[in-house]
């Protein structure tokens, strides 16, 4: 089962890294397209802000849930920093701020998913591309869950794995050298 997990975990990032790329890509080739043809041309296309502002909050949100997985993420590491190098209280103190990592992601999901819910309830479409904002929004709760779930999988990660443990040892020792 763990096996799968991991499986369809990187099947996932690859998922994230794809389309980050792609949208980035259509960003700027349709916002280039669109400074053209206003400077150029004296035309536009109307919706063309508006996808590239959609394709950035959705490769921002799901760059946030890659860089969890890869504990690449904004922590507050203030409490691991003042333990001793290595001791196992310094390696739950990190495991703890991922678990209220999680809480707060598992937070976000539920405010998120209220938020689309009454979207879809009130029928409300995007102003230039006319399709419905629920499905703009959905990352919110999407990116939410799987930023919790990656953060609940370091916290209950195996402290046996020889490769956790170095990670977080090299992790203290960062952060050590941050406060010097």
């Amino acid at each position: 089962m763990i096996n799968f997990l991991k499986k369809l975990d990187e099947y996932w990032a690859v998922v994230e890294r794809t389309f980050i790329v792609l949208a980035l890509i259509l960003m700027t080739l349709v916002v280039f397209i669109q400074v053209v043809l206003r400077y150029v041309f004296d035309a536009g296309i109307p919706w063309a802000e508006e996808l590239a502002r959609y394709l950035m909050v959705w490769a921002g949100f799901l760059g946030g849930s890659l860089a969890t997985r890869e504990r690449r993420h904004i922590s507050i590491d203030i409490l691991p920093r003042l333990l001793p190098e290595g001791s196992i209280i310094k390696i739950l103190a990190v495991k703890f701020t991922y678990l209220v990592g999680a809480g707060f992601c598992f937070f976000l999901f539920y405010v998120g998913y209220s938020f689309v819910s009454r979207s879809m309830a009130i029928g409300r479409y995007s102003q230039s591309m006319h399709i419905p904002m629920w499905i703009v929004q959905m990352i919110i709760p999407a990116s939410a869950m799987f930023m919790g779930l990656r953060f609940l999988a370091h916290t209950f990660g195996r402290l046996e794995e020889k490769k956790e443990v170095e990670e977080l040892k090299e992790l203290a020792k960062d952060a050590e050298k941050d406060i010097r």
